[in-house]
């Protein structure tokens, strides 16, 4: 998939503010959060901010953490694509 800047900030900010209501609806501090998935606070804000990219690891952690699947997390559906269509 190849995204324009705005998009992929776009994808960022609302990956961010998805992950900001599942932790709120938790009552998870972003501390809480970034010590069960081994990370630093500011990192957390950073990711709800959209200002950084998870990767597939963190997206993991971040999931298990919120006890969501990662569809869930990202707001997707869990259909795999494998095609660009």
């Amino acid at each position: 998939m190849n995204l324009s800047m705005k998009e992929k900030k776009d994808v960022l900010l609302a990956f961010g503010k998805r992950l900001q209501q599942l932790r709120e609806a938790r009552k998870l501090t972003q501390m809480d959060l970034a010590v069960h998935i081994e990370t630093y606070p500011n990192y957390i804000s950073r990711l709800e901010n959209g200002k950084s990219e998870p990767g597939l690891m963190i997206m993991i952690a971040l999931a298990d953490a919120l006890g969501v699947c990662i569809s869930e997390l990202t707001g997707t559906d869990s259909t795999l694509r494998l095609d660009n269509t």
